[in-house]
Order: structure tokens, then sequence, then C-alpha cells
């Protein structure tokens, strides 16, 4: 069974940096986004 990585973070910590991150480390980010989010482009295949 592989063992798997869950960070649960408020909305305001979501940034493009820390999310970068933590697929990068095939680490899983649990959060909601902020009202003013936009997404302009699909997320890069994971590593």
């Amino acid at each position: 069974m592989k063992a798997e990585n869950y960070v649960i973070k408020e909305c305001h910590f979501a940034s493009k940096t820390l999310i970068n991150q933590f697929r990068f480390d095939s680490i899983h980010l649990i959060t909601r986004v902020k009202i003013n989010t936009v997404v302009k482009h699909p997320l890069p295949p994971s590593p």
C-alpha cells in the first residue's frame, strides 16, 4: 500500500509557489480557493 501525504491549509496560504512545491514533492493540498481566484491555464502534468 502506498502512503500518501496530505496537507490542509486555509485558502490564504494556497499560493502558486506553495502549490508548485507540493506538486514537486507529491503532497496533496486540501484547501478552498479565495473568492477572487481566476484560472487562466490548466495545471501542468504531475512530475
